[in-house]
């Protein structure tokens, strides 16, 4: 036989209403490490119910004042192997009037989230107005520039000059290593501020 859990349930508990989760672990692997979970006995099994798979034990109806506020459950656990091992477990269960769950701690702490991503979305939307604001700017500088300096030629990119296109390039030289395949190429000279 396994362990015992001790459990509290409001007595104003509705049908669904989760009341705890049973996990159990097989040492073996793949088909044979599936696990069930099957009810076997209860003080009154029609108020609870437990999943076949996941071991979640749930009330199958609302709790009324006629049920006793003490619920005994035995669950059995078994895996999938060959011999089929199996175990239980007991779940005692108290059902309180004056028991509630505290719910509104969640929520309290649900509305602080929401706050906090509240304030993290309207920074990400100020820095993405600000970085784009920032690069319409830097292109519009750069469009002002390029059409200043370009007037009479076709593109601001090119410098011409009366006797036609300059050549930034005309004094590099390249060297290639020549012992093997091409690992790197050196490039020297190639004076820009000479123009």
């Amino acid at each position: 036989m396994g362990s015992a859990s001790h459990q509290r349930m409001p007595r104003s508990a509705k049908a669904g209403h989760l009341v705890t989760k049973v996990t159990a672990v097989d040492a073996d692997s793949g088909h044979n490490a599936w696990i069930s979970y099957r009810l076997a006995e209860a003080a009154d099994a029609s108020l609870f119910s437990v999943n076949l798979h996941t071991g979640e034990v749930r009330t199958k109806r609302s709790v009324s004042e006629q049920d006793d506020s003490s619920q005994r459950l035995l669950i059995e656990i078994k895996d999938n192997g060959e011999p089929v091992q199996s175990t239980t477990v007991t779940v005692d269960v108290l059902i309180e009037d004056g028991f509630h769950e505290p719910v509104s701690d969640y929520r309290k702490k649900s509305a602080e989230v929401s706050k906090k991503s509240g304030k993290i979305t309207l920074y990400l939307i100020i820095s993405l107005a600000s970085v784009s604001l920032l690069c319409l700017m830097t292109f519009f500088i750069l469009l002002v520039k390029c059409a200043r300096g370009s007037r009479g030629s076709s593109s601001c990119c090119i410098r011409r000059s009366e006797s036609g296109y300059k050549n930034p390039n005309r004094n590099l030289q390249i060297q290639l290593n020549t012992d093997g395949p091409i690992k790197y190429v050196e490039v020297l000279g190639g004076d820009m501020m000479s123009q």
